[in-house]
């Protein structure tokens, strides 16, 4: 369903379900949000859908949508600005929104984590990398890290990880 722009809660709610089963992510406060993926970038807000299912919130997608006109053609192109999903069903609802593009022929681009969840079920001629930018962020409070990643409920095991960084010894 379509939502305003201009609440994040909705957004951060649902990112906060995605993120702890996911490595690499970054908390993000309200500011955060309207400042970096609900602001204005020159045509307008952003469109905001959020995905829900049996399970409650599934997901939420930030899109931006734009056109090139010329002479001969209009070309539209949709940009994922932000979205995840936490369920697999929440995923192909995104996947069924993207699609929602094509009577426009419209170029869906976004940026993701490696797997992106999203691409893993697309068939594979429908998909083409544009770039690939590797980052890492470096853990500098190993057990800090690890108590405040968040695990699913009934989850239970047993993990010995060695540390050995020259840049931040203290790990």
């Amino acid at each position: 369903r379509s939502v305003p722009a201009d609440d994040p809660a909705p957004l951060q709610e649902r990112f906060g379900r995605v993120a702890a089963g996911r490595s690499g992510q970054v908390d993000r406060d309200a500011d955060w949000w309207r400042h970096f993926l609900l602001a204005d970038r020159g045509s307008g807000p952003p469109q905001v859908f959020l995905v829900d299912g049996p399970g409650g919130h599934g997901g939420w997608a930030v899109l931006t949508v734009s056109n090139n006109l010329s002479a001969s053609e209009v070309r539209t192109s949709v940009e994922g600005v932000d979205w995840g999903a936490a369920s697999e069903a929440a995923w192909r609802s995104l996947l069924t929104l993207a699609g929602g593009f094509s009577s426009l022929e419209a170029a869906v681009h976004w940026k993701g984590p490696d797997p992106e969840p999203l691409a893993l079920l697309l068939p594979e001629q429908d998909i083409r990398q544009l770039r690939q930018d590797r980052w890492m962020a470096r853990v500098v409070d190993v057990p800090g890290a690890f108590a405040a990643r968040g695990y699913p409920s009934g989850l239970r095991g047993r993990i010995t990880i060695g540390v050995d960084d020259d840049i931040c010894p203290w790990v």
